[in-house]
């Protein structure tokens, strides 16, 4: 069972590395929380790259 905690004027909830590491999820990706009911979702988001990113990457 976790803990809703104070943080600044937001609340926060701490999420366990087993769970981060079920769903594939490090420290800065990205991710959206929404509602669904009474449950809180956290789905993971792929990272997009400009076209720029993918150039570069493929001239090395």
């Amino acid at each position: 069972m976790e803990v809703v905690a104070k943080w600044g004027n937001s609340s926060e909830v701490r999420l366990p590395k087993v769970y981060l590491q079920k769903l594939g999820i490090e420290e800065n990706d990205t991710v959206k929380i929404g509602v669904r009911g009474n449950v809180i979702t956290i789905e993971k988001l792929h990272k997009t790259h400009s076209f720029r990113e993918l150039a570069l990457a493929e001239t090395g």
